[in-house]
């Protein structure tokens, strides 16, 4: 099986709140009391925005096969691949541009009565990218700490299942 996705949102001259202190539509760097809210009558200032609405990649690519042998008239065998591809993106918080990736991940086992054994290895190829972070973290509230959280493609991961049923149904 595969698949191939393409998504592209956008915001066009959304209203999104901003930092404007004399309400022009325009952000900048001034504060605006409560009582010029009151004397505008609205709660909130906003700005037009155009752009991406997220960071992520606009293309995706999926490609997933199995090849399965019968053992015996009770089990099979079983080989199993999956290739995922994840197209540039951008870190909105910080805009840090993802470079396009793909990951491979394999599967092999075998299904026995009631009896399941399987190995697995996932990013084969240790495909490590920095996907996301936020944005600068505080302290006690409000003191910035000039740190960030980080989040990167999980690294290669192998490792072996077990199952067995019991009873029947």
């Amino acid at each position: 099986r595969a698949s191939v996705a393409y998504a592209k949102g956008e915001f066009r001259n959304a209203r999104q709140p901003c930092r404007d202190a004399n309400f022009d539509g325009i952000p900048d760097n001034g504060t605006p009391t409560a009582a010029d809210f009151v004397s505008r009558g609205i709660d909130v200032a906003t700005c037009p925005t155009s752009g991406a609405i997220n960071g992520l990649p606009k293309w995706n690519a999926t490609l997933q096969s199995e090849y399965a042998v019968p053992i015996g008239d009770r089990g099979r065998g079983y080989l199993r691949g999956l290739f995922n591809y994840k197209g540039n993106g951008l870190i909105v918080s910080s805009n840090t541009p993802v470079k396009s990736y793909a990951t491979v991940d394999l599967f092999a086992g075998i299904d026995y009565d009631n009896f399941r054994v399987s190995i697995f290895a996932k990013n084969i190829f240790d495909t490590t990218r920095l996907v996301d972070q936020t944005g600068a973290l505080n302290t006690l509230g409000s003191i910035p700490t000039g740190y960030r959280e980080v989040f990167y493609t999980k690294g290669r991961q192998v490792g072996v299942n077990v199952g067995f049923t019991f009873g029947g149904g």
